[in-house]
């Protein structure tokens, strides 16, 4: 990415690196991380996220969700 010498943005995207090297994908048998958010482009990531299906809840259950979720907005 190019940018300007004077923004921060370049430290900015170095912090969200170090953030995302956080968040553990896949361990290994032992235990230890294999792969993190870091190692997944941006464009594959909606692909890893669960669809919510509510479908063959009871009402109580499907209301509960969507509760929770906003309207199924907010999923996680």
């Amino acid at each position: 990415m190019k940018i300007w010498p004077w923004s921060k943005f370049g430290e900015l995207e170095t912090r969200i690196k170090d953030l995302e090297e956080h968040f553990v994908i896949k361990r290994d048998a032992h235990g230890n991380p294999t792969q993190t958010l870091a190692d997944i482009p941006v464009e594959q990531r909606s692909d890893m996220r669960k669809k919510l299906s509510t479908r063959g809840m009871s009402w109580p259950q499907k209301q509960k969700i969507l509760e929770m979720t906003e309207g199924g907005r907010k999923i996680g």
